[in-house]
């Protein structure tokens, strides 16, 4: 039968033992376990930052996105609103008379009476078209002509209405509605752009 381990005997070499054993212990967790701990905690942080960045980055991505489709949008718009509807004077200018001399013929307008001037706006790169019509009419006519205006097919905006007279007690109208329109004249800019002066050597 083997000898019986009493601790109270060796009490000393016990305590040395355990105090090893805790001291290898905690070597082991300062040298091992606490710096994995550490770089654990940091790694956590290292993500949330990273997360939040991200997070902010993707966000100002889908802004940028968003403002940069807008923008293609209102180029695309510009761009389709000068070529399709505006068009130049060759492409539209007929187009707009024939439809002037209508409104005139439905409305009992004189034709001979109906006025256009042209002039450029090379800082726009535009052609204003000016168009000065008479009409004379009750209030409801007048409202009909400007809706037959608004509805029109070509770009017409109305400038001034002025009113120069009445008959009738003031239940017939005598105005004349100024009208405009542009054409798309892109070469007037270049027409515009300031030529840079030839140098010349002195003799």
């Amino acid at each position: 039968m083997g000898a019986i381990f009493d601790i109270r005997k060796h009490l000393k070499v016990a305590l040395i033992v355990g105090a090893v054993l805790l001291a290898i212990n905690a070597g082991f967790y300062a040298a091992v376990i606490r710096p994995r701990v550490r770089a654990y905690y940091n790694l956590e942080e290292s993500r949330a930052e990273f997360d939040s960045k991200l997070a902010a980055a993707e966000k100002q991505h889908k802004e940028l996105q968003t403002y940069f489709d807008k923008l293609v949008a209102a180029q695309q718009g510009t761009e389709k609103f000068f070529k399709e509807i505006l068009g130049t004077k060759q492409e539209k200018s007929i187009e707009i008379q024939r439809e002037v001399s209508e409104i005139a013929t439905e409305f009992g307008i004189d034709a001979q009476s109906v006025s256009m001037t042209n002039d450029d706006r090379p800082e726009d790169g535009l052609e204003r078209f000016a168009i000065e019509m008479p009409i004379e009419g009750d209030y409801e006519n007048l409202r009909r002509f400007l809706a037959r205006i608004e509805s029109s097919k070509s770009f017409l905006v109305v400038d001034r209405i002025n009113l120069t007279g009445t008959k009738e007690g003031g239940l017939r109208l005598q105005p004349i509605i100024n009208l405009t329109t542009y054409f798309n004249a892109p070469w007037l800019k270049e027409r515009k752009k300031p030529t840079t002066p030839t140098s010349r050597r002195k003799a």
